[in-house]
């Protein structure tokens, strides 16, 4: 990672103002702030899969099921989709802005 600052040009820039400790502190806590939210992610995605495949191989019908467990499953769905579309979204204006 500081190999990759040093050939943009940015490490340079940044002993000015902090220590190479410093500098690498930051890095570390970024890191690891950055793997933390992937797996947060990766396991909200696991448990909202887990969730469906047991809401819907269960053997009790739509009404026994507990109103938790489908207002759950229902709203991890929708914030899937509702995300999808918002980072289709950006994609797409991306792309309109490298254009021209």
């Amino acid at each position: 990672m500081l190999k990759l600052f040093g050939n943009l040009g940015i490490y340079q820039g940044m002993l000015e103002f902090f220590s190479e400790a410093g500098i690498k502190l930051a890095l570390l806590i970024v890191l690891l702030l950055l793997f933390f939210m992937v797996f947060a992610a990766l396991k909200l995605i696991s448990d909202t899969i887990l969730e469906l495949s047991l809401f819907f191989f269960s053997k009790e019908s739509p009404e026994q099921c507990k109103k938790g467990v489908c207002h759950l499953c229902d709203w991890r769905c929708l914030f899937i989709v509702q995300r999808s579309i918002h980072l289709r979204a950006w994609v797409d204006l991306y792309r309109d802005e490298c254009r021209g």
